[in-house]
This record gives structure tokens, C-alpha cells and sequence, in this order.
């Protein structure tokens, strides 16, 4: 439009007579109003999306430095990460840990923190505030293994330690276990229960409360909103798709837990 405005003012400045108009002149200035325009306008028109997008994630701590990353990742459907960074410290509380048989509750919280430190669980922070950042006394794990949403297993002086959810317990035969009528009562609502075992027979009850962070919940809101899927790495028997569906109010068909023998692949890709 302002190509062509300028184009006529040239024209009535070049042409007093009407009469005598060119077309050719006309076209040729209208042609060079545009290339000229072009050289300031393109630029204007490319950039100005993208200063809008960067102003919008600079708020994130974040930066797009170019149409380059856009093109690297316009088409991202899935986002890699792992459990911990969905729970950070405040999220997860201890409530209450209840002792069994004659077991001493030292024994148990030195052993449920070792494998807990040892695995990278999402309960780390939680212990550490138990152990008060004592990493003295945490005990060497021996043949760590994990159990698909389960729990953890390992050796830890000679004895085995189990720490997980009630089906670890039960398909290891765990002794002691509580009928679940009454672990109902034990735990109370919206709370959940990890068991911890020390040479097959049940050691203790950690009774924690996860919560969600409300500005982690809005980016996975807003990630899963524009069509990007959550592929989680998790080795804790807490961190299902119902709880962290529920949880951050996420459709579930977004959201995927890794498998154990995919974990040493996501480590590579993430590395």
C-alpha cells in the first residue's frame, strides 16, 4: 500500500500532463518502491514473531537465539525427563514411619536412605532432611537392582533391603505385612505407603504425602496442551501415569514411564 501511494505521488511530481503518463515509468516506480520497502520490511516481518516468542520464555529464565532453533525443534512431540524433576524437595513430606517387629528405627532410616541415595530416587530430598544432610551415615549398596514400578532391592551389609511399594513386598514373600484393610488405616488419606524389608521380613513404614508444584503443574499443562507427550524416566513405584496424571491434571495418553532396561538409553540421550 505505501509502495503504491508512492508510486502515484511520483507520478503526479514526474507528470504535470496526464496525457503524457508512461506505463512503463509507472510500473518500473512502482517496482522500485518495492524492492526498496522489501529490504526494510521482510526483516521487520520475520524478526517481530520471534522477538515476541523470546520475550514470552525470557519470563522462563529461557532464550530462542535464532529461526535455527525453532527449526531444530518446531516439531518436538515428546519431552524426555527425568521423575526427580517433577518433585522437587517441598513436594514430597514424611508423615509418619511406623517400626515393625523388633527393628530399630535407625536401622531402618539408614537403610531406606542408602538405597534411596544410591538409586537417585525422587525421595533423595526427603531423607536428606531425615539424615539432616549426614551422608556419613549411609550404608554401601551391593547389587542394586530395580523392580518396574515397584521399588528398589539391594545388599547392604550382607543383608538384603528391599524399599518399595506393597507388591514388592509381596512378591518377594515379605513376612509381617499388614492386611490392606488396615494399612488404610494406618497411612489415612491421600497418603501413601512405602515398605521397607531387611532380610526378607518387614522392617518399616514410611508414610509420605507428594503434592504438586503449582509452577512445574502449568508447564506440564502447557507442554501437553500444544501436543507434546511426557516420556518419564522413573524408578520409584510411586511415580505411575494415574498418580502424575492426577497429580499435575494431565490427560494420562500423554504421559509414558520408561522401563527399567531403557534407562541406561534415556541416560545417553539426555546425557
Amino acid at each position: 500500500v505505501i509502495s503504491a501511494v508512492l508510486t502515484l505521488l511520483a507520478v503526479l511530481a514526474c507528470h504535470k500532463n496526464i496525457d503524457t503518463l508512461n506505463i512503463s515509468f509507472v510500473t518500473s516506480t512502482f517496482a522500485l518502491f518495492i524492492s526498496a520497502f522489501n529490504c526494510f520490511g521482510i526483516p521487520i516481518i520475520v524478526n517481530l514473531p520471534l522477538a515476541n516468542a523470546a520475550a514470552e520464555v525470557e519470563d522462563n529464565e529461557s532464550i530462542i537465539l535464532g529461526y535455527q532453533s525453532i527449526d531444530d525443534f518446531y516439531d518436538t512431540n515428546a519431552l524426555l525427563l527425568n521423575a526427580a524433576d517433577l518433585f522437587p524437595k517441598h513436594s514430597i513430606k514424611l508423615c509418619a514411619i511406623k517400626i515393625f517387629s523388633d527393628n530399630k528405627i535407625d536401622t531402618a532410616i539408614v537403610a531406606a536412605a542408602s538405597l534411596v541415595y544410591h538409586a537417585g530416587s525422587i525421595f533423595t530430598e526427603m531423607f536428606e532432611r531425615i539424615i539432616d544432610g549426614d551422608h556419613s551415615l549411609l550404608e554401601k549398596v551391593e547389587n542394586y537392582s530395580l523392580e518396574d514400578s515397584m521399588g528398589l532391592c539391594g545388599w547392604i551389609n550382607n543383608k538384603r533391603a528391599l524399599f518399595g511399594n506393597r507388591q514388592l513386598m509381596i512378591n518377594h514373600n515379605i513376612e509381617g505385612m499388614p492386611p490392606k484393610s488396615k494399612e488404610k488405616d494406618l497411612i489415612g488419606k491421600g497418603k501413601i505407603a512405602m515398605y521397607l524389608s531387611i532380610s526378607g521380613n518387614l522392617a518399616a513404614m514410611f508414610v509420605v504425602k507428594i503434592k504438586a508444584d503449582p509452577e512445574i503443574a502449568e508447564n506440564l499443562r502447557n507442554i501437553t496442551d500444544n501436543g507434546t507427550s511426557l516420556i518419564i524416566k522413573s524408578i520409584d513405584s510411586v511415580a505411575t501415569v494415574h498418580r502424575i496424571s492426577k497429580l499435575f491434571d494431565i490427560p494420562e495418553n500423554m504421559i509414558k514411564i520408561i522401563p527399567a532396561e531403557l534407562h541406561d538409553y534415556c541416560t545417553i540421550m539426555t546425557a
